[in-house]
């Protein structure tokens, strides 16, 4: 018996059911279209396949940022910063108020008064104003509008302005999410051909 039949024997199903659509640089997707099978059944087989040399098998990842609940709401409603400071508007308003008019939650309010606050953005006194940092502020694209606008994205392409913002953002309640993409490569051997 050759050392190819001695393979052949030793192949499991699912190997069986992949190996007539391999060539080189295949994805698991096509792969899922030739043969019906799921990825994890895919995956598997080219493993199993690469354990015996049949195939090299690269796998890369790549994060990919998409809008969270929060995050597709705030985009089409206003960051709840732009919407304290819209509020201010008009003149100076008790945090109250300001709360009422830009309808925002406990959170939210408290947030804004942060980032505000150490942007230099709005001054506390008997009432609350917006200084000119803040008029500043508001004529112009808040950072993280820009970023959530500019969804879905990897990671790997992020300046390092976009990446301060990104991290602020994950702090932020569902405002974006991170999910791992998987590319697996195939690469047939010679004993594969």
């Amino acid at each position: 018996m050759g050392d190819h039949e001695k393979l052949i024997a030793t192949l499991h199903p699912l190997e069986r059911q992949v190996l007539p659509f391999l060539t080189d640089d295949i994805t698991v997707e096509e792969l899922k279209a030739k043969t019906g099978m799921q990825d994890v059944e895919i995956i598997r087989a080219l493993q199993w396949l690469s354990n015996k040399q049949v195939l090299t098998l690269d796998k890369t990842s790549r994060f990919i940022i998409s809008l969270g609940t929060n995050g597709n709401f705030y985009l089409s409603q206003g960051l709840p910063e732009r919407r304290f400071l819209d509020a201010l508007s008009e003149g100076p308003l008790s945090l109250a108020a300001v709360r009422e008019q830009a309808s925002l939650n406990g959170d939210e309010l408290n947030v804004c008064v942060g980032k505000l606050k150490k942007m230099g953005a709005i001054l506390f006194g008997q009432e609350i104003s917006m200084t000119p940092k803040g008029r500043q502020l508001l004529q112009s694209t808040f950072p993280e509008e820009h970023f959530l606008g500019s969804l879905p994205r990897d990671t790997a392409t992020l300046t390092p302005e976009e990446t301060k913002v990104y991290q602020d953002l994950k702090e932020r309640r569902d405002f974006i999410q991170t999910k791992e993409e998987k590319t697996f490569t195939v690469t047939l051997t010679d004993l594969g051909k």
